[in-house]
């Protein structure tokens, strides 16, 4: 199953994001799904916001064995993945979080933009992958 919504880089975008990954999922009796993937949509979305400002589209693809989310931007530049921050930064903690609550995790580039997306697994059976994380400064 997929689904797709355009958004703009106004401040509202990652709340719309959430509502809109949380009832998709919920629509298509994945409610288990829902929490983490919303949570992991708007911190992409929200660096979309902050740091591409440009236009978005925030994509749900769903099988048997994985939910797939991506936020495609305009911007070619890529995002910054840091290890470790000063205790007291206030941003800049993103990509931390997807890389610790996602099955795996990446960045592709592409003519006009690029595209960040994050994987859950869909069986509940199933062992917790190891990240597959890009490498990314």
């Amino acid at each position: 199953m997929q689904d797709s919504i355009s958004l703009s880089p106004h401040p509202t975008g990652a709340l719309a994001a959430r509502q809109f990954v949380e009832g998709t999922l919920r629509r298509w009796g994945r409610g288990d799904l829902s929490e983490t993937a919303a949570l992991l949509s708007s911190e992409l979305v929200t660096n979309v916001i902050i740091h591409a400002r440009s236009e978005m589209i925030v994509g749900i693809d769903l099988d048997d064995r994985r939910l797939r989310v991506t936020v495609f931007d305009g911007s070619n530049k890529p995002p910054r993945h840091s290890e470790t921050l000063p205790p007291l930064e206030a941003h800049g903690r993103g990509l931390q979080v997807v890389d610790a609550l996602a099955t795996s995790w990446g960045v592709n580039e592409g003519i006009r933009g690029k595209s960040v997306w994050f994987e859950l697994e869909t069986t509940s059976d199933s062992p917790r992958t190891a990240h597959q994380r890009p490498d990314i400064e």
